[in-house]
């Protein structure tokens, strides 16, 4: 009897190994097919962050013109001699608070390869109009932006969106990043900045009423293919919307 109790525990214990083996087979099965949801809605979670971001830069844009007669922050700018981006003049200003280091930042897009955690730096991920450098140089030569120069044009100006650095003077249909070049501040071709359609192939747009904007490369470069400002601001003023036509899309 001993020996016959244990072959029937053998048969039992081989039937065991069988059934784990195709359960874990069933496992790894169920985690290739939930694995591109999983990433779908990791990507959508970011896109949304994103949005929430760009949402309370325009805030922080609104709230910096009311205490400085109506001007945004310049896009880039001079301070002690150093040229600085709008994302320091925000916080110089005290609209936006200094970030520790590994805290999230609004100014950085979820989705960017640099993450969206605050590391030390001030390199952001979303670019604003190259024109609005913050000196008035006169009436007739507006060169920076006054909010009350677009209150027509509010709801199709863009304040900032979703953005890379790129090969600067790129004319070619396909943009190449520059390798380890993290985006500086502004969406200019000659330097660089171009929208980034990050969010599946959307980018994500503030513009100056407030509402946020997600867009295709095809439909930003029909959008802007005329400009944002009609009329003109100015004489001077060259329209960001040849700018904002520039798109990667990440191909």
């Amino acid at each position: 009897m001993g020996k016959g109790f244990i072959m029937k525990n053998h048969k039992q214990l081989s039937f065991t190994l069988i059934e784990l083996l195709v359960v874990i087979a069933m496992i790894a099965i169920l985690a290739g097919m939930l694995l591109p949801a999983l990433n779908q809605a990791r990507r959508r979670a970011y896109a949304i962050s994103c949005t929430a971001n760009l949402k309370q830069l325009g805030l922080v844009a609104m709230q910096y013109a009311q205490e400085n007669k109506e001007y945004i922050a310049p896009t880039y700018s001079l301070y002690n001699g150093q040229e600085i981006a709008w994302v320091s003049v925000y916080i110089l200003a005290g609209n936006l608070s200094h970030p520790k280091v590994g805290s999230p930042i609004i100014f950085r897009c979820p989705s960017d390869l640099r993450g969206g955690k605050h590391e030390g730096n001030y390199f952001d991920s979303y670019g604003g109009d190259g024109a609005v450098n913050g000196e008035v140089l006169s009436s007739t030569k507006i060169v920076s932006l006054r909010v009350t120069s677009i209150k027509g044009s509010a709801a199709r100006y863009p304040l900032y969106a979703d953005s890379i650095k790129c090969a600067p003077n790129t004319s070619n249909e396909i943009y190449v990043p520059d390798p380890g070049k993290p985006q500086w501040y502004r969406i200019d071709r000659g330097f660089g900045g171009f929208i980034f359609a990050r969010h599946n192939r959307r980018a994500n747009l503030i513009m100056a009423d407030g509402h946020v904007q997600t867009s295709s490369a095809k439909e930003l470069k029909a959008q802007f293919k005329k400009g944002v400002h009609s009329p003109p601001i100015d004489s001077w003023w060259y329209d960001c919307g040849t700018m904002f036509q520039y798109v990667y899309t990440g191909e």
